[in-house]
Order: C-alpha cells, then sequence, then structure tokens
C-alpha cells in the first residue's frame, strides 16, 4: 500500500462545523465489544469546538445519494468529547448517557400462580387483584436445585410483581435478564414486551400450552441468563404503580424442572442517586450443634465493613436466629463456618492416630517436594504451643510451597475432623504473598495408582493474621466411600520465593465419628441473606464453610453482566473500503471519510483528533484521543523467503527480504513470535545441524533428564520499518524427516514459555501440583488456551493449509503422561473463524471450527482407539474420523498422534446437519443416574427413561413408540461394536448420545475414547473383571452390577429395549452378521496389520522419545514391549468370536448350536444376496448363525435383472427361516430386455451453471433411431429415488430429434429463446459434484443412465464455467468418461447436435507420454474413493489389479487392450463382488506390455 492512496477525500460545505469523523475500523476482529459482546465495524465522531453539539439533526450513511440513511437521535456531545457508532446494521439509537439501575432483581418476592388453571384474561394487568396468590422470592420452580421457592411440577406458571416510577421521562430502554425453563412471556402493565420459545409475538398462550422446545436454564450450570433489551420502554411504563408479569411454560407435562427467575432493570439517562445505606438481613437455622456455627459479614473491593458472630453466639438447636444489619453500599463477602464437629465439640470423637502429631522429633513426616530440605524447616524449641517443640517452616521449593504430610487411616462414611495450631512471630512475620494451612486429602485407588478424590482446606494464617499468638485451624469432611487412606498436610505457601517470614505449627489431632453420633440423625443448619428484603442467597442446608458474595445495588452482578448501551448504525462497513458520510437534515455533507482497505483491528483516522494527516493505527484508540497511539502511513511488507519450508534432505542458506524500504527483518527460531528484541537478520541464515540442535529447547518436565531429537526448524519473521505498520509475521517449518511418504505432519510453532514457564506454561506441572498421579493441580489441569501457528503437510509434503490457531491441552487424566493430546480451535482473533481445509480426505468434510491431536493416552500401540472406531464406522456408528500423523512442536520431534475431530455441537452440526440451537447432547456417568448435560437439554432424555420405567417394551405399541424415539439401529451397532472390543471402562464412562429436538430427532450414540478395549489391560483388569478369556462382557453391557463402570443406570436403555422379541432376535442376527464381516478374525488381524504398517516407520522414534519417562505409563520402553502389546491384540482377535458366540448362548439362553449359511448368485454382475443386515455379492460367502433365531434372506436383482428362482429348496425371493443345519442358497437372476437402450441416449448435461448465466440445471435426451418413440409415462430421475420426472401424455420423441428436460421451464426459455423443443419443470436439480441420473421405461425398466462426475477423468469444465457436458457421439457407452467432452461453445447446444460431436471414424492427434509410469494413488489414505494416474507410451494390452497386504486378489481394475495415452482409473474399495472391502493396506499392480509396476494404498474407515 503506497502512502498516497491514504489520504481522505474531505467534503466541507460549512467550515465552522466543528463535528468530525476522527476514527474508523472495518475489521474490528477484538479492538472493542458492543453490548451484546460481540464485534462489529465502527466510526468515532469528535467535538473539536468549545461547545457542546445536539447531533439529533445530522446523519450518517454509506451512499452519497441516500445522506439520511440513520439518524442521530436527541443526544449532546461535549466539546473535546468522542463518541463511538457501531455500524453494525443493528439500528439502534439509545443515547450512551446513564446508567442502569436493577428494578426488580433476584430474590424479589412475587406473587404466583401455578397452571394449568382457570385464569382471568386481564391477569397481566395493573388492576388485577392476585392477594390471594402464593408468595415467595425468585426463582421460583421445581427441578435442577436452582430454585429458591420450590412448587409442585407444573405445565405452566404465572408471576407478578408491582414496582413503582418516578419519572417515566428519564428511562431510556430496558433489560430484562431471564432465567427459564422451557419458555415465556413477559408483559408490562399488560402489554407484550418480550418472548421466547412460545410461539408468534402477540398470539395468545393459553394456561396448558407447552413451550416449543426445551430449554436448560443457565445459571445452575455456571453460565449467565439471557438478556432481552426492550428499547423505548418508557412507552409501557406509567408514573407511579406498575406490573411486570410474567407466564412461564413447560415443553411438556412429563418434564423434571422448570424455572423462572425475572431481574428488570432500567437505563435512566438521568439515574437516581443511590442510597448509601441498604439493610441486610441474615438469618441462621442452627444445627445439631449450634455452638460451632459462626458468620462473618465483610466488605470488599472498598467497601468499608466488617461484623462477626463467632462460635458459641447461638446456643439454641434447631432454631432461628436473625440479624438486622445497616451496611454501605457496596460489594460484600459472607462466610458461615459450620461443620458437624468442626472443633468447638470434637472431644467426643475418636482419635485417629498421627504419628509425632506434636512434631517433638524429626520422625513420622514426608516433605514434598523432593527439593525440600534442611533449609526449609527447623525444630524449634519451647515453642510449642501446649509441649516443648514445634516446627517451623520457611523458604521455598520448585513448587512455591513447603509441605509436611503423612498417610493415615481412614474410616468411609464417617466425618473426620482435623485441627492443628499454628503462628507466626513479629520476629520474622509471615510476608505479603504466604500464608500457612492445613489440608485433608481422601485418596481412592485403582489399577492405575492412587489418586486424590478430595481435598479440605483450613483457614489460611495470613500476613494480616495475629501475630506471637497461636491460631487453631480446623477443618472438617465425610470420607468417601472409596477412599483408601488419608493425607493430613501442613502447607506454608511462598510463591515469590521472600526468604523472610516463617509459620510454627504444633498439636495436630484427627478425629473420627466426630460427636459420636449416627450421621442419619444428624440435621443440618440452614441460612438466608436479604438485601432491601429481595432473597438473594438462600443457602440451604451447610456443612463445613460456605461462602458467597453479592452487591448491595446490583445484588449479584457478576450475572447480570451489565454494559452501557453503543449507536448502531443500520449499514456496515464494507471490508474493501468505502467512504461515510456525516450530513446534516439540509442534506449538506459535513464531512466524510474514505476509508482504505484495512487489515484486522487496524484502524483508519486522524493522527491528532480531527486535524493533520490521516493515519493507520496499530493500536486504535475507540472513545479516546487518537494522540493516545502513534500513527502509521503504510504497511510493511511481508518477508519473503528464498524457500516456502517443508521436507528437506540437504542443510542451506536461507534468504529473506522485504519489498519495503529501510524494512528489518527479525526472526526467532524457537517458536516464538519475533519482535524487535529478537534475532536481527543478516545476509542468510544457515540451516544447517548447529541451527537444529541450538534453535529451541525443550526443558525438562519433571525433573528428569531428556535429550530431544531435533529433525526439524521453525523460522519465524517479521519485518519493521519506520513509520510502517509492522508485517504479518511469516513461518515455515524446515523438516528433516526421511520418512514421509505415509503420514500428513503437523507442525506447531508455539512460544516456550506458552509450554514450560513454571507460571503460565501450560505444558509443565508448574509451582503448585502434588506429586502423585495425576497431579492435580498442574498447570496442564488448567483450560488455557495459547496461540499457535499450524503447518499442515499432506504425505510427501505437499502443504496443506497453514493457519494461527488456538491450542490447548486435551482429556482427562492423559494430562499426566508426557506426550498430552491437544485441540485446536479457529477464531477470530487469530484471523480466520475456521479451518477451510479438507483434514480427513473423501470424508467431504471442508471446514473446521476445532479439532485434536490426540496422544495415545493409554493405549500402549498407539492406534488401538483409532483402529476400534474405524472398525465401528464400517456399520455406520457414529466416530469421530481418524487419521494418524506425525507431530513437529518448535522443530522438535514429538511423536504419533492421531487427528480426530472433536465430539460438540460443531462435530454434530458438521456430518448431521442438526443445529446447535436444536441439539441436545449428553454423556452417561458413573457417579450419578442423572445424565451429564453438554449441549442443550436433558429433558428429553430424561422422560424417555422414565417411558421405559413405566413401559413393557414386549407389547408391540411400546416398543414403536421406543423406536421413534431411539435410532435402533444405532443402538445395536453401537453396543455391539463396545461390547466384542470388550471396552469395560464403559457403558458408565466415554458414553455420549445426542438428537435433534424436533419431532423426529432419535437418540443416537457416539463411539469414543475405546482405549480400554482389544485386551489392552490383561494384568490390571483381574481386580475388575477377572479374565477377557472368561468375563461375559454382554452381561456387562446389560447387567445389573456394577463391576467397573457400569451401573444399571448405564446399561437400563439397552437391557429394556431387549424385553422385545423382534428386538432381541434383531440384536443377536446383527451381531452374527457383524461376527462374520467386521468382527471376524481375519478382517481384524488385516485391518490391525494395516495400521501397524502406516506407523510403523515411526514407533521406534516414538518410543524413544516416551518411553524411557518415568512420568509416561504406557509408552512400552522397547520395540519388544511393543511387540508383546501388539501380539496380545492379536491374541485376542483369534479367541474373541468364539467368546462373543458364547456369551449371547449364556445370556439369551440360546441352545448353542450354531449352523453355516453358505450363500452363490448365478451371476455375480445380475444381482446379491441380503441376509439379515448385510448385502451379499460375492460367490460363496459363508457366516455362522444360531439356529434358534430365524434369519432373514432376500434376492435383490441389479439394474436390468429380476430374480427367477433359488436353485434348492424353492423359496420366495425373500425369506425367513431357521439355520437348524448347514445350508447352501443359490440365487438365480435373469436378464430384463429393454428394447429402447439401442434407441435413445443421455445426450448432454448441464449441472452447474456458470454465475453470470444460469438457466437452471437441464439434461438432453436424444433419440438416435431411425423411428419415433412414445415416452408418454416415462420417468427420469437422479440418485434420489424421491426425484421423480413423469413424461406428460402426448410426449413423443422423433427419430433422430433431440428434447431437453430442464429444472426450471421458465428460467431455461429466457436464457435459450432460439431453444423449442424443451419440456419441464422438474423441480429438482443436479448435483454439483457428481450425480447419478436415469431414464426410465413407464414399465419402471431402465432405459438409460449416466453417473457423472466433476473431476478427472470427466471433463471438469462444465462444473460452473459455463460449459456443458456432451457425449462426442451417441453410440458410444455414456456410463464412461472418455466418450464425454466439454462443449466447444460457451452454455452448450440445448436441443441441437452436440458441439463436441465426432464421427467414431475420425482420428485425433494426441499428446503421448514418453515412458511407461505409474503413480501413488491420491488421496493416500482415501475413503472411499482414491485415484491411480498411470501412461502409456504406446498402445498395448494393459492389466491392473488391487491385492491385500496377503495377496489375495481383491478386484481388477483394468484388463483391455488400450491406446497410448495419459490414464487414470478410480478404485470405490469394493471387490470383484461389487462389495466394501475392509480398511487397510492394499498392493495395487500394473502389467502392460513388459511394464510392471506395484505401489501400496490405504483404505480408511
Amino acid at each position: 500500500m503506497h502512502r498516497g492512496i491514504l489520504i481522505c477525500f474531505t467534503i466541507s460545505f460549512l467550515s465552522a462545523q466543528n463535528l468530525l469523523l476522527n476514527e474508523s475500523m472495518s475489521r474490528n476482529i477484538s479492538s472493542v465489544y458492543d453490548e451484546d459482546s460481540t464485534t462489529h465495524d465502527w466510526v468515532e465522531l469528535y467535538n473539536s469546538g468549545t461547545e457542546a453539539l445536539n447531533l439529533v439533526d445530522f446523519f450518517l450513511s454509506d451512499d452519497l445519494d441516500s445522506l439520511n440513511k440513520w439518524q442521530f437521535p436527541e443526544g449532546t456531545l461535549d466539546p473535546g468529547s468522542h463518541l463511538l457508532v457501531f455500524a453494525s446494521n443493528k439500528d439502534r439509537k439509545i443515547w450512551p448517557q446513564g446508567s442502569w439501575v436493577p428494578i426488580i432483581n433476584f430474590g424479589t418476592s412475587w406473587n404466583y400462580l401455578a397452571g394449568p388453571t382457570e385464569i382471568s384474561s386481564n391477569w397481566n394487568t395493573i388492576d388485577f387483584d392476585d392477594s390471594g396468590w402464593p408468595n415467595g422470592p425468585s426463582s421460583i420452580g421445581y427441578g435442577d436445585d436452582d430454585d429458591i421457592t420450590i412448587i409442585d411440577p407444573v405445565v405452566s406458571l404465572y408471576l407478578r410483581k408491582t414496582f413503582q416510577v418516578e419519572n417515566v421521562n428519564e428511562i431510556a430502554h430496558g433489560l430484562l435478564h431471564m432465567d427459564y425453563d422451557d419458555g415465556f412471556v413477559a408483559y408490562l402493565n399488560g402489554m407484550e414486551v418480550v418472548r421466547e420459545n412460545m410461539g408468534d409475538p402477540g398470539t395468545e398462550v393459553f394456561p396448558s400450552d407447552f413451550a416449543e422446545t426445551n430449554v436448560e436454564a443457565s445459571i445452575y450450570r455456571g453460565l449467565k441468563p439471557e438478556k432481552f433489551f426492550v428499547e423505548n420502554i418508557a412507552e409501557y411504563l406509567l408514573d407511579g404503580q406498575n406490573v411486570l408479569s410474567i407466564q412461564v411454560h413447560n415443553a411438556n407435562e412429563n418434564l423434571a424442572d422448570l424455572t423462572a427467575l425475572p431481574i428488570l432493570s432500567f437505563y435512566y439517562t438521568n439515574p437516581p442517586s443511590p442510597s448509601e445505606n441498604s439493610e441486610v438481613t441474615i438469618r441462621i437455622q442452627t444445627d445439631s450443634y449450634p455452638e460451632e456455627t459462626s458468620w462473618t459479614l465483610v466488605g470488599v473491593n472498598g467497601t468499608q465493613f466488617y461484623e462477626t458472630v463467632p462460635p458459641g453466639s447461638m446456643t439454641l438447636s434447631h432454631s432461628l436466629y436473625e440479624w438486622n444489619l445497616s451496611v454501605p453500599t457496596g460489594d460484600y463477602g459472607i462466610t458461615i463456618n459450620d461443620t458437624w464437629g468442626d472443633g468447638m465439640c470434637c472431644e467426643d470423637g475418636v482419635p485417629v492416630p498421627v504419628y509425632n502429631s506434636g512434631f517433638e522429633s524429626d520422625g513420622g513426616w514426608s516433605v514434598w517436594p523432593l527439593d525440600v530440605s534442611s533449609e526449609n524447616w527447623n525444630q524449634a524449641h519451647g515453642e510449642g504451643e501446649s509441649s516443648y517443640n514445634a516446627l517451623e517452616v520457611y523458604g521455598t521449593s520448585s513448587t512455591g510451597a513447603v509441605a509436611f504430610w503423612q498417610e493415615v487411616p481412614v474410616y468411609p462414611g464417617e466425618l473426620h475432623h482435623l485441627s492443628v495450631y499454628a503462628k507466626h512471630k513479629s520476629e520474622n512475620p509471615i510476608q505479603a504473598g504466604q500464608s500457612a494451612h492445613a489440608i485433608i486429602e481422601f485418596w481412592g485407588g485403582g489399577w492405575w495408582g492412587q489418586y486424590l478424590i478430595s481435598s479440605h482446606v483450613t483457614e489460611y494464617v495470613t500476613m494480616s493474621s495475629a501475630q506471637d499468638e497461636w491460631i487453631e485451624l480446623s477443618t472438617a469432611a465425610v470420607a468417601p466411600d472409596d477412599a483408601i487412606n488419608t493425607h493430613v498436610v501442613v502447607v506454608f505457601s511462598n510463591p515469590t520465593g521472600n526468604q523472610n517470614g516463617s509459620v510454627f505449627f504444633d498439636n495436630m489431632a484427627y478425629r473420627r465419628n466426630v460427636h459420636n453420633e449416627n450421621a442419619s440423625l444428624y440435621n443440618g443448619g440452614e441460612f438466608t441473606v436479604m438485601v432491601d428484603g429481595s432473597t438473594i442467597i438462600q443457602g440451604g442446608e451447610f456443612e463445613e464453610y460456605q461462602s458467597e458474595s453479592f452487591n448491595t445495588v446490583n445484588l449479584l452482578s457478576d450475572l447480570l453482566n451489565y454494559q452501557n448501551p453503543y449507536l448502531h448504525t443500520n449499514f456496515r462497513i464494507g471490508s474493501d473500503g468505502e467512504t461515510i458520510y456525516l450530513s446534516n437534515q439540509n442534506s449538506d455533507v459535513i464531512d466524510s471519510m474514505s476509508i482504505p482497505p484495512l487489515s484486522s483491528n487496524v484502524s483508519y483516522g486522524y493522527q491528532t483528533d480531527g486535524v493533520g494527516e490521516l493515519t493507520l493505527f496499530n493500536d486504535p484508540t475507540p472513545e479516546y484521543s487518537n494522540s493516545l497511539s502513534s500513527g502509521y502511513y503504510d504497511y510493511t511488507s511481508n518477508p519473503t523467503f528464498s524457500d516456502s519450508g517443508g521436507f528437506k534432505d540437504d542443510y542451506f542458506n536461507l534468504y529473506i527480504s522485504s519489498q519495503t524500504d529501510d524494512a528489518v527483518i527479525y526472526y526467532t527460531t524457537d517458536g516464538s513470535k519475533p519482535d524487535e528484541n529478537s534475532n536481527i537478520y543478516q545476509n542468510f541464515i544457515s540451516i544447517d545441524n548447529n541451527l537444529l540442535t541450538n534453535g529451541t529447547q525443550t526443558p525438562d518436565q519433571y525433573g528428569i533428564i531428556y535429550s530431544p531429537t531435533y529433525d526439524g526448524i521453525i523460522i519465524r519473521a517479521i519485518a519493521i520499518a519506520p513509520n510502517h505498520i509492522p508485517s504479518e509475521i511469516v513461518t515455515h517449518s524446515y523438516i528433516f524427516d526421511p520418512v514421509n511418504s505415509d503420514l500428513p505432519v503437523v507442525s506447531i510453532a508455539i512460544a516456550p514459555d506458552d509450554l514450560w514457564d513454571p507460571e503460565t506454561g501450560m505444558h509443565v506441572p508448574g509451582n503448585a501440583f502434588w506429586p502423585w498421579y495425576p497431579y492435580y493441580g498442574s498447570n496442564f489441569w488448567n483450560d488455557w488456551e495459547k496461540e499457535v501457528h499450524i503447518e499442515f503437510y499432506e504425505p510427501g509434503g505437499i502443504i496443506g493449509f497453514k493457519q494461527d490457531l488456538g491450542m490447548k491441552i486435551f482429556g482427562g487424566w492423559s494430562r499426566a503422561e508426557a506426550q498430552k493430546s491437544f485441540s485446536f480451535f479457529a477464531r477470530g482473533i487469530y484471523g480466520d473463524g475456521d479451518i477451510d481445509y479438507e483434514l480427513f480426505p473423501e470424508s467431504g468434510v471442508d471446514s473446521y471450527e476445532t479439532f485434536i491431536l490426540r496422544a495415545h493416552g493409554q493405549d500402549n500401540v498407539m492406534f488401538r482407539d483409532g483402529f476400534q472406531t474405524s472398525l465401528a464406522s464400517e456399520n455406520d456408528v457414529v466416530v469421530q474420523d481418524y487419521r494418524p500423523a506425525v507431530v513437529y512442536l518448535n522443530g522438535e520431534f514429538w511423536g504419533i498422534q492421531n487427528i480426530r475431530e472433536k465430539v460438540n455441537e460443531h462435530f454434530i452440526n458438521t456430518h448431521f446437519g442438526i443445529d446447535s440451537d436444536e441439539l441436545d447432547m449428553l454423556a452417561i456417568q458413573a457417579g450419578s443416574p442423572e445424565p451429564e448435560l453438554i449441549h442443550g437439554s436433558t429433558e428429553d432424555y430424561t422422560e424417555f427413561r422414565q417411558f421405559l420405567t413405566n413401559n413393557d417394551l414386549g407389547v408391540d405399541a411400546n416398543y414403536q413408540y421406543a423406536a421413534q424415539k431411539y435410532d435402533v439401529e444405532n443402538l445395536i451397532d453401537y453396543k455391539i461394536a463396545q461390547i466384542f472390543v470388550m471396552n469395560y471402562d464403559w457403558p458408565g464412562n466415554n458414553n455420549k448420545l445426542f438428537k435433534s429436538k424436533s419431532g423426529d430427532g432419535k437418540w443416537r450414540h457416539i463411539m469414543y475414547d475405546s482405549d480400554f478395549g482389544f485386551e489392552r489391560w490383561t494384568d490390571l483388569a483381574l481386580g475388575f473383571i477377572g479374565s477377557y478369556e472368561t468375563y461375559n462382557m454382554l452381561d456387562h453391557a446389560i447387567g445389573e452390577g456394577n463391576v467397573f463402570n457400569n451401573p444399571v443406570w448405564s446399561t437400563a436403555v439397552l437391557t429394556t429395549f431387549l424385553d422385545n422379541m423382534d428386538f432381541r432376535n434383531k440384536f443377536i442376527n446383527t451381531y452374527c452378521d457383524r461376527l462374520n464381516t467386521t468382527y471376524s478374525t481375519e478382517n481384524t488381524l488385516y485391518f490391525m496389520d494395516s495400521l501397524r504398517t502406516i506407523i510403523e516407520p515411526y514407533i521406534s522414534d516414538h518410543i524413544s522419545r516416551y518411553g524411557p519417562d518415568i512420568y509416561d505409563s504406557y509408552t512400552p520402553n522397547t520395540f519388544g514391549q511393543y511387540n508383546s502389546a501388539y501380539q496380545r491384540m492379536q491374541n485376542f482377535a483369534n479367541y474373541r468370536p468364539d467368546n462373543a458366540r458364547n456369551e449371547m448362548v449364556e445370556i439369551f439362553g440360546l441352545s448353542g448350536s450354531s449352523n453355516t449359511i453358505s450363500l452363490y448368485m448365478n451371476d455375480v454382475e445380475a444381482g446379491y444376496v441380503e441376509i439379515n443386515s448385510l448385502e451379499i455379492g460375492e460367490q460363496g460367502w459363508s457366516g455362522e448363525y444360531f439356529s434358534d433365531v430365524p434369519i432373514t434372506v432376500k434376492a435383490v436383482p441389479n439394474f436390468g435383472y429380476e430374480f427367477s428362482h433359488w436353485s434348492e429348496p424353492s423359496y420366495d425371493d425373500s425369506v425367513t427361516l431357521y439355520l437348524d443345519q448347514d445350508m447352501s442358497l443359490v440365487a438365480n437372476f435373469m436378464d430384463v430386455q429393454n428394447p429402447y437402450q439401442d434407441m435413445i441416449s443421455i445426450n448432454e448435461i448441464n449441472y452447474n451453471s456458470s454465475d453470470d448465466f444460469d438457466p437452471g440445471d437441464w439434461v438432453e435426451l436424444y433419440n438416435f433411431s431411425d423411428q419415433s418413440l412414445n415416452i408418454s409415462g416415462w420417468k427420469f430421475m437422479d440418485s434420489d429415488d424421491s426425484h421423480v420426472f413423469t413424461f406428460p401424455e402426448g410426449s413423443i420423441l422423433e427419430a433422430s430429434s433431440y428434447l431437453v428436460l430442464c429444472q426450471d421451464s421458465t428460467e431455461f426459455s429466457q436464457a435459450h429463446p432460439e431453444v423449442q423443443n424443451y419440456i419441464g419443470s422438474l423441480d429438482f436439480g443436479f448435483s454439483g459434484s457428481g450425480e447419478l441420473l436415469r431414464l426410465l421405461d413407464n414399465y419402471e425398466d431402465l432405459v438409460d443412465f449416466v453417473n457423472y462426475e466433476d473431476n478427472e477423468p470427466w471433463p471438469t469444465e462444465p462444473d460452473g464455467s459455463g460449459k456443458t457436458l456432451e457425449l462426442v457421439n451417441p453410440q458410444l457407452d455414456n456410463s464412461l468418461a472418455e466418450s464425454w467432452a466439454s462443449s466447444n461453445v460457451q452454455y452448450g447446444t440445448p436441443g441441437y447436435v452436440n458441439s463436441a460431436y465426432s464421427s467414431l471414424s475420425s482420428d485425433t492427434d494426441v499428446l503421448l507420454p514418453a515412458e511407461f509410469a505409474m503413480y501413488q494413488n491420491y488421496p493416500n489414505p482415501f475413503n472411499p474413493i482414491t485415484s491411480i494416474k498411470y501412461d502409456l507410451p504406446k498402445d498395448a494390452h494393459t492389466v491392473m489389479e488391487v491385492f491385500d497386504i496377503m495377496g489375495k486378489h481383491v478386484k481388477t481394475l483394468i484388463d483391455e487392450n488400450q491406446t497410448a495415452g495419459f490414464k487414470t482409473v478410480k478404485w470405490d474399495a469394493t471387490n470383484s463382488n461389487g462389495n466394501n472391502v475392509a480398511a487397510g493396506m492394499y498392493i495395487y499392480q500394473i502389467k502392460s506390455g513388459s511394464y510392471n509396476e506395484t505401489k501400496k494404498m490405504i483404505l480408511l474407515k
């Protein structure tokens, strides 16, 4: 960009005018947010004069011919002031001067009436008498434990609240915060103001009406309530008394929750002065031990107030105590201390031995972290609280804390109490940032080792605590049922490393069974906090320590999230730049600003407000003076690299330049973003071994020694020139990896501190983690997101995409492993909001918002989950796409990780087209019968589960209803997939399901995280399931016990469905189908071997990288250990099918007899056989089925054939039979002769018109016979059987004539007025990415069909360029791509001879290849279609065949004499019989004359 184009064109008709356009932005990504927390274009105005200006007579526009496009509202801009206006197209005209005032707040008492019931039509008006209605504080409802006033389940709820308004004219607009479930309508003084999920505005809603869909309340899920703006709210208000009325409705009568929490606020232009004081009421209903209860109310954030009621003040049990306090308006925190035994009354507890509890000696205690030494503690003589010695702790450690801990016994289900005395002395007191406390930790155990269940912290000693006095610290908690021991801990926290300050500990006491009372007899206390009459905290029953915060004006102000309004125009600013005009009421242009194209978050304006030169601002200043930021006159051109990165064989010199004069280039080699403090580029950069080994460094993570292998380097460069905005950062990776032909490579560039810094690095434990797996408290347990740059390379080094993204650590306990999973997010703040790339070839998905690089986690063969889910996907189970990859991080080999989709609402929308607003998604959890809500609502699922509980699915009507709610096929195949692989970390875990909220939406499961399957835990599993070979996994999936992750609520759906005999038989037969195909030993072994082959070149490097890591529990240490793990999977594949059949015999009470059926066809081209869920198109296929479960067999003819008979015995084409002995069936098919096939053809196709000439899709038929054809009643169809065009009566196609069938006859005739021989409209179009078109006669026999594609070898020009697809000669086989050509004329030749027509006797000159060649298939790996290109320099008989990895013939792709030329053939992953083949490695071979070559390819599922 040149400086000259930045000069603003300014028109001023009024030279004295002081209102100016001062600054603007057309690509606001994150510079400033509006009141809706969204970003939009904006302009800033500036009053450069000395007098205030009323803007009511001024206008903004982006159109010189429509200057009054948007008018300012009444409002005054003071001299020297700035005004921000969003060009958002929201068209809001509320002058931004005033403040929000809550009128009806959280906890306000409402009059309410539960429906459905008869209610007066004027119930929502001010005159209605609601004195007979019940009264209670909000929120009001039931279910979800989120309501203060709890009512019985209802369909509808009516609420009324009166309030006073003194001066309506001072109110600009209103804001209704509403937390609700499921829909509502709100009225002010009888007039509707807001409606959500309750039909069209203004329509009457009756008491028995239901909300449109399920909507889950927000606050109890940690979200904020929805906000609804009410503009010009004064139109609905009265001076004096007003009433807000709300009706809330459930989505149906069986739902388990309803919530209503309205908060009404007004935006005052002249806000009333807030009261200096508020009335706070604290109510405590004491528990069984009132002397233990205390509370403290403290002003925070500058509010000066402190009030406390100490222990012992309340003496009456189960009694109400109340305190009324007049407090200064502001922010407060209230703390309730009350534990069943919190130190006041605990002498009656049973002591738990703590060795050396008085610290009289130096034994019994362990220290943490391991670098704590005698320099951190001292046995202080004469300092004890009641004994002689005490423990003094000081200094710091690698974690910023010094801890002494001891393991002691635990008593599950009993309450445990810990107390310890602590003090700090005036001669060396605790310093700022230091503190001391004690902890009870309850620990559990499993096959993975011990893990922390929960921790309970005492009070803290800080620098504000009394000096030279012993302070008792205490806490208590009930030990969980699964606790196996307790750690008692004392901690001195010193994160800053201050050498001053220390703390003394003494006399620890630990007790259980406190009060010596059965817990079932204990009655807890309750507390309530009210502010000015509103119940803002209904604490309910409290235990231990509870703390809440509130504001006396806004109450729970963090929920309301107030933000002052902005002005919004009714237009946007073009991202490529345009002119904005400021005019007056006479349409005089007062000022204008021609905004050039701008980069993201760059603004354009005057360096000095309103005067001088126009410049670019890299640091915009909306609403503030432009002089606060430095202006630039142009952009610095981006650095240009002499080598754009990728895979390299040899070292070289890299040259970098910038086209901007005087630009200095700065660069980094450690992954961080370069700036003016980075390396200065001079002459060249030597990309050599020295740079690779010193360019970046990965520090030790857990105090272990590791020598990384650097096979790459990342160079990041920026150009900075005087008076120019710095360039964009350009990043290139240089990878010296000789093994790169089969796997994609992901190169990640990230600032090292974002990974390794103890304070901010997300990959390390940090300074506050506990040293027991899985290291809770570590940085990697935080939900931190860091910016990274990704370069994605396809196999062979082809760049796929490069993009700045956000990255997080992903997963559960796998975070504790040395290799962690990463999730990536495309967001506007990083650049693009989408990743526009097909991560998984042939998936059809070319845009993602997020994806995962999944580490192998607990899988010791590195492909287990992808292997198992890929097998399941063969049967349409919902799974994440899977693609193994090699990862480099800042140039360091980071190992094998799997590219996976992230299972969230975006995943569902991408694959199933369900909008997030229409999605319900949840997860089954082992710890609770209530599912975990992921998105939407759990109500439909809860209602469905209730139906299953109350109804017998053995009754067909009940089963049919259940099958309308649950996808039966998905349920069966999902369960079979998990049961067969024996994933016993399921179904109480790793079990997600989803559905659309629409009426026909059905629940479907998603298979993911199946790492426990295929004999992963042979030894450790013994404690849970015994042995893989003896454990009945089918019983695990439907049983009533809780062996491991299979609580009854996680198995109930399948168990209940199996009560239906038809479902039971379908399940058994489908399982047998899968055992005969997908899960056959041959198939699983083959696919397993194929996946290992893909990653095998990197396995050794991966083991070397992670195997020796003591904090990696699962990577094999040697290749031998890897082979052993792989051998166990092979053993499982061998014995599992028989075991699975035995499980069915045991669970379903079958006879145990399995017999074999073998299937044949007289001609595999003529048809196939269906058996249960399978389509069999190969000769001699055989499978095993149970003799006492009926199977269904059906003969299905292909196009042009019909079923004749079974050879023996005699059945109809479809038969249900019991396989009580081995059986062979032969299906016989015969030709169906169609006399029209040699008379008429599909001759020309227009399937994707150009943008500038669109007649709609059309197809041309040609009668190349010598007789006329009556085609009345014939049908034309595409691949969708519901798309049918029937030729009308009297349709005659004359000999040697053409007929055009058009999608829209009006559009076609306007585009082609010269064509008269057309017919239509079809009312359906053709796919732009390939389509099957079919012509059927009036007997519905196939006459002709074309299955065209939009990629090679088919002509590609007809795909959007204006050309059409023309048959070269009507006598050619139009099913072949080589029979077609692009039209030689634009827009084709509808109704006339084709422009590409060629006589079959003509010769064509072609350019021939110089030598024989066959190329690597693309894509590779692929699913489900791949292309193979090959060159024939001369005519030859050519054979191309596909073989599996064992050398077994799969399919012949070519076997014919071929002319010389450049050739392409496709393989659709089917065998010679037309059946889909299993995923895995395949070999393809070409023989042409003496030329013979073989290559490998990978099929993924």
